[in-house]
């Protein structure tokens, strides 16, 4: 009898151990799960920060092709007015004219200074459209496409246009790392020895 006792009781604990186990193994695999949602929560919030500063971006390069269009218009004017004059040869004319000259080379060193600028927002855009592709790729787990994207996109030369100031999210008020550390942060996970 005392051999039936000790089996039935090895039983239930080999049982409740069974159960202790899967019920580890549950918790462990739904805690994997929340993780994962969590991560990838985080990572369509990169998308949308990324994705409303191109936005922005986009914006502000119209923005500033209406100035360079209205710099333009101006000179024309100045160049008309210049022109209408080079004809007097009165002091008031010559004066005149000087002044103008002087307004016209104003606003030519004004539109170098806009295209510069328009240049330089450009390449930002291309930057972040090359990290937006990058980021896509690596967040849905097809790493040998954002592997091929870094690599394309440090052959183009743009990725020293990626902005280096943290980003202010408008929701949190926090500030979010740079499109620069983003990126940096990507190709180091990808290339732990160098982008090759």
């Amino acid at each position: 009898m005392n051999g039936v006792g000790l089996d039935f009781d090895d039983s239930k604990d080999s049982i409740d151990d069974l159960f202790k186990y899967v019920e580890d193994m549950i918790k462990d695999e739904v805690d994997k799960q929340v993780d994962a949602l969590e991560e990838l929560k985080d990572k369509y919030s990169e998308i949308i920060d990324l994705k409303k500063e191109s936005l922005q971006a986009s914006k502000d390069e119209a923005d500033y092709q209406d100035e360079v269009a209205d710099k333009v218009k101006e000179m024309a004017k100045l160049q008309e007015k210049i022109n209408a004059l080079a004809l007097d040869d009165s002091r008031s004319s010559v004066a005149k004219r000087k002044e103008l000259e002087e307004q016209l080379a104003t606003a030519e060193e004004d539109k170098k200074a806009l295209d510069e600028t328009v240049g330089l927002q450009s390449n930002q855009l291309r930057a972040l459209d090359w990290l937006l592709e990058i980021e896509n790729a690596y967040n849905t787990g097809d790493l040998d496409a954002a592997k091929d994207n870094i690599r394309s996109f440090e052959e183009t030369g743009t990725v020293e246009f990626l902005p280096k100031e943290p980003l202010r999210t408008g929701i949190t008020g926090d500030d979010a790392p740079s499109p620069a550390a983003r990126y940096q942060s990507i190709v180091d996970k990808l290339f732990p020895d160098g982008v090759k």
